[in-house]
């Protein structure tokens, strides 16, 4: 009865133990500006910069487009592309294809390839190289609506949201040293009670 009650109770605070280090990861987080007002037309290299706020990957980039536009998603790094039309050096790019949303306004979800890295306080931009996209009032501060790649627009925003994910919470030195305690202590005590077993 006591081997059963030991064995018991070390699995416990084993599992507990676990749970630290196999800890769920936190829910996405969404950057938004969401009025959708007002039509840009097609214009080059109009983007929106943004500031993150989790430590973590952004995962998708949702727009509301009002018109079928076979295009180029760019990500940066800073404000704006640094140079009219063009831009210098992307994290990422990749292809996409933006779909009229009216009459609904629709947000259209871009999902990215490849996962963008991102810092929490950390200034980014995502453009697209030709676009008929959707804005409306400013109400957004941490970032600005972009024009040609790099001339801001202070009265607007566009309407987007950013999706990001923070990274996983990793253990602390302490709690992979109680991880590795508890585990030499369930060893220890399997062996002890397949040593009473063998001897009974």
């Amino acid at each position: 009865m006591r081997i059963f009650e030991l064995s018991r109770g070390l699995g416990l605070v084993m599992l507990s133990c676990l749970g630290i280090a196999l800890a769920s990861p936190a829910a996405a987080q969404t950057i938004s500006a969401t009025d959708r007002s007002v039509s840009n037309g097609l214009l080059p290299y109009v983007g929106h910069s943004f500031k993150a706020t989790v430590t973590g990957t952004v995962t998708q980039i949702r727009v509301v487009s009002d018109a079928d536009t076979n295009t180029v998603l760019h990500l940066v790094s800073g404000a704006g592309t640094g140079v009219t039309n063009n831009v210098v050096a992307p994290l990422r790019s990749q292809a996409v294809a933006l779909t009229d949303s009216r009459p609904g306004l629709a947000f259209q979800t871009i999902t990215l390839n490849s996962p963008l890295p991102v810092t929490a306080g950390s200034v980014y931009t995502f453009v697209f190289e030709s676009s008929s996209l959707r804005r409306g009032p400013a109400t957004y501060a941490d970032g600005l609506l972009y024009f040609s790649g790099n001339t801001p627009n202070f009265a607007n925003n566009l309407a987007f949201e950013v999706v990001q994910v923070a990274a996983a919470p990793v253990p602390t030195l302490s709690e992979w040293a109680m991880i590795l305690f508890v585990l030499m202590l369930a060893g220890g005590a399997a062996l002890y009670i397949q040593r009473r077993q063998l001897s009974a």
